[in-house]
């Protein structure tokens, strides 16, 4: 990681391959776990999330803390037991946050300004909290909120019927359902069923276009806003070594499934750059016997299986450039994961807890240049 060179950053690129060059952090006076949430549409607010404490923090672009507080509960202003997914900046102001009991707008102090409730009671079968699952999209907001399929169970016909998202107009509080599974998506087929861990979305936006990535299928789809039925492009994935699940071939009530399932190949955030390209992070997966193996190997112990699983399947971090992919981009440390895309060109990465630890919260924000 290079620091103090000025640079461009991503308008000029003309090779596909990249790597990261420090440009600013802000530390922020708390003692804690902070994870990045989102930054403001001007840049000058950042949200931020403490999972060990269920707690928000909202400061300046200086490291000013505006707010902190608690949202989780079942009293007054409170979201419920538990959101799901990162929150999103509605305007410079606010935010908005997703939870079973629908999507509720906060201002920077964590006063509920208002809730939008949908017409069916949201329910997810697999949902990862942590992960990126409402996004920007001209006039409103798309996000993973299921459950208004639930009558239909787990089933060909919930499959083929279904919208994988729902859609948020802000001016009417409606809740529209969007995007089935493509065509020319595995999961739209009509006689093999796939888990809802494979079929999971993946998101990400620019103005009035959507993207979106199934977690287990190599492709990308691009949405424009108001023409949801069908993708307006797709693409695949160039990866080389992506271990895809099988679908079953009936029709069940519910799923046999264990942890061992959890590590077939997985694209596991997607972000747009200028220039329109994109920086994905995937898995490559492992086969099912491969683990089940080391599952039995190591029954009695399971943290030396995740351990081990982790060293063989392998994660990558790359940019995508039409039909390219670029070479790895390294993260060195003391950056941890990548939690905002900031414009389209800096990167903000949270502190790599697992290898420093501070008596205040720092983040960094980075550039992608040419190698």
């Amino acid at each position: 990681m290079s620091c103090g060179k000025k640079s461009e950053g991503l308008y000029h690129l003309h090779e596909n391959n990249f790597e990261l060059e420090l440009f600013d952090s802000i530390v922020v006076d708390y003692i804690g776990k902070l994870a990045l949430q989102d930054v403001s549409p001007n840049g000058r607010c950042f949200l931020a999330y403490d999972q060990v404490a269920s707690k928000f923090v909202t400061f300046s672009d200086q490291g000013q803390v505006i707010g902190m507080f608690v949202l989780k509960g079942e009293g007054p202003g409170k979201y419920g037991s538990y959101h799901t997914g990162k929150p999103v900046f509605v305007d410079n102001e606010s935010f908005l946050l997703s939870s079973n009991k629908g999507q509720f707008q906060y201002n920077l102090e964590g006063e509920l300004v208002q809730h939008f409730r949908p017409d069916f009671q949201p329910s997810y079968r697999f949902i990862v909290p942590s992960a990126k699952n409402t996004v920007r999209v001209n006039g409103g907001f798309v996000s993973i909120l299921q459950g208004r399929y639930n009558d239909l169970g787990v089933s060909i016909e919930h499959q083929l019927q279904s919208r994988q998202l729902v859609f948020l107009d802000i001016s009417t509080r409606e809740f529209l359902p969007v995007v089935p599974f493509p065509a020319v998506s595995k999961f739209s087929s009509d006689h093999l069923l796939y888990h809802d861990v494979y079929v999971r979305p993946v998101l990400a936006s620019n103005h009035d276009m959507l993207y979106v990535a199934f977690s287990n299928e190599p492709k990308l789809y691009g949405y424009k806003k108001g023409d949801w039925e069908k993708p307006a492009w797709s693409v695949d994935f160039p990866i080389e070594n992506f271990v895809e699940a099988k679908g079953i071939e009936v029709d069940k009530t519910d799923f046999e499934f264990d942890i061992s399932q959890f590590y077939y190949g997985g694209i596991q955030s997607l972000d747009i750059l200028r220039d329109s390209l994109f920086l994905v992070k995937y898995s490559e997966g492992l086969p099912l016997d491969e683990v089940k193996a080391l599952q039995e190997q190591h029954k009695d112990d399971m943290d030396v299986f995740f351990q081990e699983v982790g060293k063989l399947n392998k994660t990558h971090f790359q940019v995508l450039k039409g039909e390219q992919l670029s070479s790895d981009i390294q993260v060195p440390n003391p950056l941890g994961v990548m939690s905002i895309v900031e414009g389209g060109r800096y990167l903000w990465f949270d502190l790599n807890y697992e290898q420093k630890e501070n008596d205040y919260s720092v983040f960094y924000k980075c550039k992608l240049i040419q190698r």
